[in-house]
């Protein structure tokens, strides 16, 4: 799958409803191979395929020059044969996600 971004989320990182440095931000993986792309995702729960388990939070997250870092995640464990595409996902109200 190529680099995307989801419209809503570009949206909320530009309305301020994402902020990138004092918000909790979390990673989960998502298999390429159970699901497809729609700009029109919104939330976490729009996302199929996603692997079980705790989704890492972002620690140490940078925005220099545009460009947003964050340390190294872990993956605990991820099930043999899952083809794995990133997709964080605002976690600081628990029942709000934003696919990005």
């Amino acid at each position: 799958m190529a680099s995307a971004f989801y419209p809503k989320g570009l949206e909320a990182f530009g309305n301020a409803g994402i902020n990138w440095g004092s918000d909790t931000i979390k990673a989960c993986l998502v298999d390429t191979a159970t699901y497809t792309y729609n700009a029109a995702h919104q939330f976490r729960s729009s996302l199929t395929g996603v692997a079980g388990g705790t989704h890492p939070t972002l620690g140490s997250k940078t925005n220099v020059g545009g460009v947003f870092d964050a340390a190294d995640i872990t993956f605990a464990a991820v099930t043999a044969g899952f083809t794995p595409f990133t997709s964080m996902a605002m976690s600081t109200m628990p029942s709000t996600f934003w696919a990005m």
